[in-house]
């Protein structure tokens, strides 16, 4: 299992302690009580196939339902997809956000879309729509191949990301 643990965390470029980390952070923050959850299944194992208004009740008696408006709170629907929701808690986060941001204008005098998705650990859509917003505040370029190649120049670009970045 953890060479498979090991593989995995390869493959999304993380380590295996920093996926332990965050998944045991969303269990804490979205499910809460453990307790509860193993209450719950302990009533699933007992009522068995067939038992659906058992079923219904023992999840809305473990609070499980709620774990559902929580995630949809904090993700949004739209047309049946989660929205992910960026959120950036401290000042301390959007400023190590906004130097990786320089670094990487800095480095490549272009965005990456699929880099700057990674600053932000968001899919590609997200770092997308902020080249879009970018482009729409008056910064000129083209989207070539995943690369927003930029005619201003790259303080002009990285300030107004750092705006942008502020109103996150």
């Amino acid at each position: 299992m953890s060479e498979e643990w090991k593989d995995w965390a390869e493959g999304l470029g993380a380590s295996v302690s920093e996926l332990v980390r965050k998944s045991m952070k969303f269990v804490k923050n979205n499910i809460g009580d453990l307790k509860k959850l193993e209450e719950w299944g302990k009533k699933m194992e007992k009522m068995g196939a067939g038992f659906e208004t058992k079923i219904e009740k023992a999840v809305k008696d473990s609070g499980i339902e709620e774990l559902s408006e929580k995630l949809e709170k904090q993700f949004g629907k739209e047309k049946g997809k989660p929205k992910i929701r960026v959120a950036i808690t401290t000042d301390f986060d959007k400023e190590k956000i906004k130097k990786m941001v320089n670094g990487l204008i800095t480095i490549h005098k272009a965005i990456p879309i699929e880099k700057l998705a990674q600053i932000f650990e968001t899919p590609n859509t997200f770092a997308e729509n902020l080249v879009y917003q970018l482009a729409g505040e008056g910064i000129e370029g083209n989207i070539e191949g995943g690369l927003f190649k930029f005619k201003a120049t790259p303080e002009e670009v990285i300030s107004r990301l750092n705006e942008l970045i502020d109103k996150l």
